[in-house]
């Protein structure tokens, strides 16, 4: 086997990651404000997104809900105003989505007219 294991990842350099990330942290807490930044930087900067129970997001109505449900976990300080901006970028992109869907449909539906009509006016023509 070479000297990445199963995932991927290289065994001595994710150790010396994991010595760093303690080293970091423990100057972190003495108040070195560098250490800190680091610290945070190695981990990610952020904690995972929490999971919200989110209602079905197949329509513009339930992407109203989910953003309702947002809204209520602000204020219920179960989600952080950045938490709930990039679960509102989310719900963004679905309503884009589904709107474009929606305009899609519509102009397939007058596309189909004209020709119907098209076809209806030259069977008329002698």
């Amino acid at each position: 086997m070479s000297e990445t294991d199963k995932a991927g990842a290289m065994p001595a350099i994710d150790a010396e990651m994991e010595e760093m990330k303690r080293v970091a942290a423990e100057r972190g807490k003495a108040g070195d404000l560098y250490a800190i930044d680091l610290s945070w930087r190695m981990r990610g900067c952020r904690a995972p997104l929490p999971v919200l129970d989110l209602p079905p997001i197949d329509d513009l109505a339930g992407v109203h809900k989910a953003q309702a449900v947002v809204i209520a976990a602000v204020a219920a300080r179960r989600l952080t105003p950045r938490d709930a901006l990039d679960y509102s970028i989310l719900l963004e992109h679905r309503r884009r989505a589904i709107r474009s869907l929606d305009i899609e449909a519509r102009l397939r539906a007058i596309e189909e007219e004209d020709d119907r009509r098209a076809r209806a006016g030259a069977a008329v023509t002698p």
